[in-house]
């Protein structure tokens, strides 16, 4: 049995930027990347949906230069 598309973006969506309750959740969403097809189409949409913030909850925030 596999589990919906849907409970898997709900899943993911906990490990969001605007949930961090870890500071390695974008890590986390990586990792689902390189389970298969299905996890990796959920993760990066949600890693794409706000890509600043993502920087910004990383601890590397020297990526981002102010104009």
């Amino acid at each position: 049995m596999k589990l919906p598309t849907e409970c898997l973006l709900k899943i993911f969506e906990n490990f969001s930027p605007e949930h961090h309750f870890w500071d390695d959740d974008y890590k986390l969403l990586y990792k689902c990347i390189l389970i298969n097809r299905e996890w990796c189409i959920t993760a990066i949409s949600i890693l794409w949906r706000e890509p600043i913030d993502w920087i910004h909850f990383s601890q590397k925030k020297d990526r981002l230069d102010p104009i």
